[in-house]
């Protein structure tokens, strides 16, 4: 069954909670603020849910939707002692952002995979390693296993799945932290 939108942007803000409201501490300065500006960057794309982009991450867009909630922040507080940064600033450490997100996704995929494997069955983990690890043909795992070549494609299907899920659902968990 295909995702609603808003299942979809609710799984989008969960999944990027934690790295919105850091990115929002990193320009405020201030946690309390930043937790502040992410309830108001959620409630303005709940309000902008029919806008997502197509297929797209939506991490970026969320971010750019925060972003513009701690401009306005910044113009409220003018008179403040806090000095705003100004949108070249923000532009850049936005950029930096993302360079520094995007560095970290391998490790958290891997460490992710390599939980997602050890709770695999040894004769699971045996076939994934002999086809991925050690380029065994389909025909060769299933003899292995005792299965047929068809079979034993159909098996390595469903495991990469099996895997591809619990990776997303580590990756999605990690995030809500």
């Amino acid at each position: 069954m295909p995702q609603t939108v808003s299942d979809r942007l609710a799984d989008s803000l969960e999944h990027e909670s934690r790295p919105l409201v850091a990115f929002l501490t990193m320009l405020t300065r201030s946690r309390q603020v930043a937790d502040d500006l992410f309830q108001e960057t959620c409630l303005e794309a709940w309000r902008r849910r029919d806008k997502l982009p197509q297929d797209a991450e939506l991490g970026p867009w969320l971010r750019a939707i925060a972003r513009y909630q701690a401009l306005r922040h910044f113009r409220r507080v003018k008179r403040s002692k806090l000095r705003p940064l100004s949108p070249a600033v923000l532009d850049h450490l936005e950029s930096s952002w993302s360079e520094i997100e995007s560095a970290l996704e391998p490790d958290r995929r891997r460490a992710a995979l390599a939980t997602c494997l050890s709770g695999l069955e040894p004769t699971e983990r045996t076939a994934l390693s002999a086809r991925y690890a050690e380029g065994h043909s389909f025909a060769e795992i299933g003899r292995q296993a005792e299965r047929t070549e068809s079979a034993a494609k159909m098996w390595l299907s469903r495991l990469r799945r099996k895997l591809h899920e619990c990776i997303q659902r580590r990756l999605r968990s990690e995030g809500s932290r």
